[in-house]
């Protein structure tokens, strides 16, 4: 294993070499200097297991530590880039990385043959890199709500590519960060102060942050229902249970994300100011609005259901419109 441990040993004389310019030497000189060894560095350790493949071919831990060269390269270059270049184009330096692994993705697709060992692997871990460096520049560049959205991404280019090459990895980091994207578009607190409202109250930033999880919800549930149970490992007896299988958690996530946007939609209609907010105070206009979301959205679940014939849908579309009914008469 003494590749990986050359990976490791770099990385960290890197990030030493990174400590000692940023305690006694803030030039631009001495940064720029950390910039270029570090992506250099990065580059030849992504690139020479193919340099020498007959030598590497059936080494696993070489081409782990090729795949894992330019993500542990982008902390220590992060500060220097900030320093020679500015803070206004980060994205730029996670395209670069993106390329190092991008070029690794490439020559582990075209120059294994087929059944070659270590060919889906190679392709995997490459690959996951290209997508995360290139869906990390989106928040880099952009921040705030594009996090969100470059989340989103990032797991549904992974889903795709475990569409397209059959890793269990790749289809469970695509569900961890769909379960992110869940957790900040359900469970945050402070969505109501973030978000800033535009001019237009429907065709704006907060619709395309939750209509756009939901569609790659949906999309990677229908994959999922497709191939999930086929490619079942042994270690993944669970996937011949229905209700534990990855596609039906997706639908759910997608029926939750899709019904706080109808709701937060309204309160966009109706609230005031640059803000969203929201009074317990009665508003018979945005609660009858509420009311009508909430019966639409249950009649669209129903009809989902019905022509699916999915029995937990339609149990659930007929629960929302009772709470609908009560809701109206209350």
């Amino acid at each position: 294993g003494w590749q990986l441990t050359v990976v490791i040993t770099t990385i960290a004389a890197q990030q030493l070499h990174l400590a000692h310019s940023a305690s006694g030497l803030h030039t631009i000189a001495a940064q720029t200097h950390t910039l270029v060894l570090t992506v250099v560095t990065a580059a030849a350790l992504s690139w020479w297991p193919f340099l020498a493949r007959r030598r590497f071919e059936r080494d696993l831990l070489a081409w782990i530590g090729a795949a894992l060269a330019a993500p542990l390269s982008f902390l220590p270059a992060f500060p220097a880039w900030r320093t020679v270049v500015g803070a206004d184009h980060d994205g730029a330096l996670a395209l670069t990385f993106a390329m190092l692994s991008g070029l690794g993705l490439v020559a582990a697709r075209h120059r294994w043959e087929p059944k070659a060992p270590f060919r889906n692997l190679g392709v995997g871990v490459f690959g996951t890199a290209t997508l995360f460096f290139i869906t990390l520049a989106i928040p880099l560049q952009l921040r705030g709500w594009q996090w969100t959205l470059g989340w989103t991404l990032e797991a549904f280019a992974l889903m795709a590519l475990w569409r397209w090459r059959d890793q269990a990895g790749l289809k469970y980091l695509a569900m961890a960060l769909f379960g992110a994207v869940g957790i900040r578009l359900l469970l945050n607190p402070l969505v109501l102060e973030d978000y800033l409202r535009g001019s237009w109250p429907i065709l704006n930033q907060l619709t395309l942050t939750y209509l756009l999880p939901v569609v790659a919800l949906i999309i990677s549930g229908a994959w999922l229902q497709q191939l999930e149970r086929s490619r079942a490992r042994p270690w993944e007896p669970w996937l011949s249970l229905p209700s534990l299988q990855m596609s039906t958690l997706t639908g759910i996530l997608a029926i939750l994300i899709g019904f706080a946007w109808s709701n937060l939609a309204v309160l966009d209609w109706f609230a005031v100011g640059e803000t969203l907010t929201w009074t317990f105070e009665p508003l018979p206009a945005r609660d009858l609005a509420f009311s009508i979301c909430w019966a639409l959205y249950a009649m669209i679940l129903l009809g989902i259901g019905m022509r699916r014939r999915i029995v937990p849908l339609r149990y659930l579309s007929l629960g929302l419109l009772i709470i609908t009914i009560g809701k109206v008469f209350l």
